[in-house]
């Protein structure tokens, strides 16, 4: 019984963190749109519209970095340590690679 006692701490302590941070995120995005909201009908629905595809690119960039620390992970518990730093290095560039793709478009979007 100790044992899952102890696990459950474990677990616990590990999501509480990203819980948080998930409830934060949306506290911050229905602050967006209150704080447009008097701006009119517009504003409002452009705060809308934008929301999925903030969640969309934060999710992709949270998947490679999830995905990532699990491998480095691994590696570190197999002893494996230049193997960590290079898959650190790739989950890395990965991750600005996605963002500088995601730059462009939105840059080459931008005028409409």
């Amino acid at each position: 019984m100790d044992e899952n006692k102890g696990m459950r701490k474990t677990v616990l302590t590990l999501a509480v963190p990203s819980i948080i941070e998930n409830l934060l995120v949306s506290i911050v995005e229905y602050a967006d749109t209150a704080m447009v909201g008097s701006l009119g009908p517009h504003a409002t629905a452009a705060v809308a519209v934008n929301t999925p595809v903030t969640w969309l690119f934060n999710s992709t960039i949270m998947a490679i970095s999830v995905g990532g620390t699990v491998a480095v992970a691994q590696s570190i518990g197999a002893g494996k340590n230049e193997k960590a730093k290079r898959l650190t290095d790739q989950a890395f560039m990965a991750v600005l690679v996605f963002s500088a793709v995601v730059l462009v478009g939105l840059l080459a979007l931008s005028r409409w």
